[in-house]
């Protein structure tokens, strides 16, 4: 059954910005938030979660987590609209595991969210979870949530704009991944190795959670082999909207990225939650250029040979699909042994011996958690003939 919704849920708008300009964001933001009508949704005394990508301990001049001073435009609105209890909460990796001195003054200092205290927000140090039920009918019947998601009572997720190598690209609905604790986020990658079911999970636990609203971080973004080892971009724009599925299916579209290519879109697609809003702008024309994203080991081209050479390429890596696989490695040379690697592992597949990253290939699923969880670039990845496991 469909659940009805006021005109506004249909509505998303798009700000050209082209720098984390303090007050250029925070008109941005302002312009967003009166177009959807926020100020109707929200109460003084009401619990308000914002939900960034933090993945890791990243700096925000790398583009792989939400920046800063997105974050602060969109707590500073809702102070002025006398919200008085706004806490911004994410998973990091190593925060929720087995790695029980995690230093949360030192990761917030790293991604620039410490001054944000200052200023009478909170920043969560709670690790504690708890379980939620999944609607009716979704294959997965409940999640594991931070309390501080459990405890909300609007949530606004900030995602950063990016690639990902797993699940294609990371828009709204991927971000909300890291409401599940981090050391249960490797479950999941080991229940769900095929792409399809693993999407599918992301789309039932983004209607779990039920964010109120999506703002999406894409002044800067990450494009190429994201999420943390692509390449810097500038785009210059803020997205914002009520519905985040289908605004990740507006962003893929606008992109040049097919939606019927992302596992993510598609599971939403079949569970009938993808409508045809109104994308509105002040700023922004229709008929302005975008280059399209640039996406895990695809090249993009434009002459005919180069188009020839793209074909090869794409035949070439369903062969090489086929018979090879992708693997992590270690690079010893960036490495500060933090395990950061080894508590990520679902299937306990990396170990630390004599000062040194050891990995099992034959229980490895290429789930690449400990790629994803390592800032200091010390897990790399390689391709190796797929070997029948015993």
């Amino acid at each position: 059954m469909t659940e009805q919704k006021d005109d506004a849920f249909y509505l998303q708008t798009l700000e050209c910005v082209p720098t984390y300009d303090v007050d250029a964001v925070r008109n941005a933001v302002d312009e967003q938030l009166t177009f959807l009508r926020i100020e109707e949704d929200v109460a003084p005394e009401m619990k308000v979660l914002i939900k960034p990508n933090l993945v890791g301990d990243y700096h925000p001049y790398f583009a792989t987590t939400t920046h800063p001073v997105v974050v602060e435009a969109i707590a500073d609105w809702l102070i002025r609209h006398g919200c008085r209890n706004v806490c911004i909460a994410d998973s990091p990796a190593g925060a929720v595991s087995t790695m029980s001195n995690f230093d949360y003054d030192r990761f917030y200092q790293k991604v620039g969210y410490d001054h944000l205290e200052r200023k009478g927000i909170q920043l969560n140090r709670d690790t504690g979870w708890g379980e939620r039920r999944s609607p009716e009918g979704c294959k997965n019947k409940s999640f594991h949530l931070l309390n501080a998601v459990l405890n909300a009572d609007y949530i606004i997720n900030v995602p950063k704009l990016k690639t990902h190598n797993t699940t294609t690209v990371s828009f709204g609905i991927k971000n909300l991944f890291g409401c599940v604790p981090d050391i249960q986020k490797p479950v999941f990658h080991a229940r769900y190795p095929r792409q399809k079911d693993f999407c599918n999970m992301l789309v039932e636990l983004a209607m779990t959670v039920k964010p109120s609203l999506t703002v999406v971080d894409g002044i800067e973004i990450m494009e190429g082999n994201g999420p943390v080892a692509g390449e810097k971009r500038n785009l210059g724009m803020l997205f914002a909207a009520k519905d985040v599925f289908s605004q990740d299916r507006v962003l893929a579209e606008l992109l040049g990225v097919p939606p019927d290519k992302i596992g993510m879109i598609q599971a939403a697609e079949q569970k009938g939650l993808l409508h045809s809003p109104v994308v509105a702008s002040r700023t922004f024309v229709e008929n302005t250029p975008i280059p399209p994203l640039k996406l895990p080991d695809v090249k993009t081209s434009h002459t005919v040979k180069e188009r020839l050479a793209a074909a090869y390429h794409v035949l070439a890596k369903k062969g090489e699909k086929a018979i090879l696989t992708v693997q992590p490695t270690h690079v010893p040379q960036n490495c500060d042994l933090c395990l950061r690697c080894v508590n990520s592992c679902p299937v306990h597949a990396i170990s630390a011996e004599n000062g040194k990253i050891a990995f099992q290939y034959d229980k490895c699923i290429g789930c690449l958690c400990c790629h994803e969880t390592c800032s200091n670039h010390a897990i790399g990845t390689q391709k190796q003939l797929k070997m029948k496991k015993n």
